[in-house]
């Protein structure tokens, strides 16, 4: 069989095309716990966070996220422009904000760029061997929005991934992945599994934007798992940690 090519793209330096974006940061990885690996977790970290950073807060809620068969890997933004910051504040971000409310306008080039980037990581592990269909791929808050656009902007991902997960996390009001659902279910396309969380005390993301989100992402006709947490603010907690390894384990499995 010939090789498999995701999502071609012009900046992608596979497949005869030439990269013009730097590769992100693939350096940090936990590896499965056996011998063995054949699938693999993608998962993206929050505003101003870092792959490491993200690795270290799942491993202090009781380093539950490891997997027997299964490598994670925790790539990390490129420090960019951030709105948010003001003219000229920096951070390591996925895409920009305007403001951090469903309001804001979804920052599509930014978005874009990064998804590629993101395929990139996806498409060096279906070049290593493993099949998209044992590739799972998620995020927290801003890495969750950007999993969410990755995954459905794509035909190949939405309809080959294994499943894909977003916790804490909203759409833009005017966000371009419902109608993209819509094409897909248009289509005949498969939509992978999806989930969302959010903790129902989350002060910097209201659970009822990502309430309204996941609303407007079924009304297209996505199936998605969607949950929230008593007592959960902006952040990770085990019991979340635990039900999501629980959910990627029957995605793998199935």
């Amino acid at each position: 069989a010939g090789q498999v090519c995701i999502g071609a793209r012009q900046s992608r330096n596979f497949c005869g095309a030439t990269m013009s974006s730097r590769p992100l940061d693939v350096s940090t990885v936990t590896p499965p716990l056996g011998d063995q690996h054949d699938s693999t977790i993608i998962m993206l970290h929050g505003s101003g966070d870092s792959g490491l950073g993200l690795k270290e807060w799942l491993e202090m809620e009781g380093n539950l996220f490891r997997f027997e068969r299964t490598k994670v890997i925790f790539p990390t933004a490129h420090w960019r422009p951030y709105s948010l910051l003001g003219p000229y504040g920096t951070q390591r971000v996925w895409f920009d904000r305007l403001r951090l409310d469903p309001t804001g306008k979804e920052d599509l080039p930014g978005m874009r760029e990064m998804a590629g980037l993101v395929k990139d990581v996806i498409q060096s592990e279906v070049d290593g061997g493993i099949p998209l269909s044992r590739i799972v791929l998620g995020g927290f808050s801003m890495g969750g929005g950007q999993a969410l656009f990755t995954a459905i902007s794509d035909d190949e991902l939405c309809s080959g991934l294994a499943g894909c997960f977003a916790l804490s996390t909203f759409l833009s009001e005017r966000s371009v992945v419902p109608s993209m659902i819509e094409a897909h279910k248009a289509a005949g396309r498969r939509i992978m599994p999806m989930l969302q969380w959010h903790g129902e005390d989350d002060d910097m993301i209201s659970c009822k934007w990502g309430e309204d989100s996941v609303k407007k992402m079924q009304a297209a006709g996505a199936e998605i798992d969607w949950k929230t947490f008593v007592g959960l603010q902006h952040s990770l907690r085990s019991d979340e940690v635990k039900e999501l390894v629980a959910w990627i384990n029957g995605r793998l499995n199935a």
